[in-house]
């Protein structure tokens, strides 16, 4: 356990279960209250009393990531509650998988409101109704994919959204740098979680992979030089990392954690 961010604030939107969750758990742990924002009210509850257990303040708030205003309110109630915004982290995503033959324009357009332009306006609030403006200082992070780098079979609307939020990241590390601010991303492969569940059945099917679950996850270990899967508290220990001042030298990159199948 470490001290990095005593004092300070870490909103974690996307924060209701798996990455999620665990980086709140760890920011907390690292000494930040934490805000915590969800579609999903029970489970942000759950994580917010773990977090009290910890000794830290916890803030749970509803908000959908496609709604603009949700997202404002999100970030100044962030403020008027917990005092300021240090660390905004845009865990929020939705995927589905369907070959671009099947491809639904409602698909695409609810993964880019989601993935791409709601982690787009969560900057901006930050910016502003959060005040990283004013402090000249900030640290924004976002979970993006190693989809997001080198795609995937079936996840063409996903794979775009995870892409444009590296390009969108990059921009924000140039414009925001001189005022002290930073953006960093981090790219999961597969990560032991209830999504990777759902993927793994998909891409199992493409990939001739075992149906029974634990031969999934054993047959997946193939495709990591440590022949392990990752778990949330991986991506958790690497997000730590980029929000405190340890990264004070980091600013546009994207982290690679855990290897995806082909």
């Amino acid at each position: 356990m470490s001290n990095n961010l005593n004092g300070k604030v870490a909103l974690i939107a996307g924060a209701s279960r798996g990455i999620g969750r665990s980086i709140a758990l760890r920011l907390a742990q690292d000494g930040a209250d934490i805000a915590l924002a969800s579609r999903s009210t029970d489970a942000l509850e759950t994580v917010a009393k773990e977090i009290e257990e910890i000794g830290r303040k916890a803030l749970v708030i509803t908000a959908d990531m496609a709604s603009d205003s949700d997202i404002q309110a999100m970030v100044k109630q962030t403020v008027s509650t917990l005092g300021s915004l240090d660390v905004l982290v845009y865990n929020a995503g939705i995927l589905w998988i369907e070959s671009m033959e099947d491809a639904s324009i409602d698909v695409w357009q609810q993964t880019l409101n989601v993935n791409l332009i709601g982690a787009s306006r969560a900057v901006h609030h930050a910016l502003n109704d959060g005040g990283m403006l004013a402090q000249k200082s900030g640290s924004i992070i976002f979970v993006s994919s190693e989809v997001g780098k080198v795609g995937e079979l079936g996840m063409g609307a996903y794979a775009a959204s995870k892409h444009g939020m590296l390009g969108l990241m990059r921009c924000i590390g140039l414009e925001l740098g001189p005022l002290g601010i930073r953006a960093n991303a981090v790219c999961p492969g597969l990560i032991e979680s209830d999504m990777s569940d759902r993927v793994l059945v998909e891409l199992g099917k493409l990939y001739d992979a075992p149906e029974d679950k634990d031969e999934r996850y054993e047959w997946a270990k193939d495709f990591d030089p440590q022949k392990r899967v990752a778990v949330p508290e991986d991506v958790a220990d690497v997000v730590s990392f980029l929000a405190s001042n340890d990264a004070r030298a980091m600013t546009g990159q994207a982290l690679n954690i855990a290897t995806k199948i082909p």
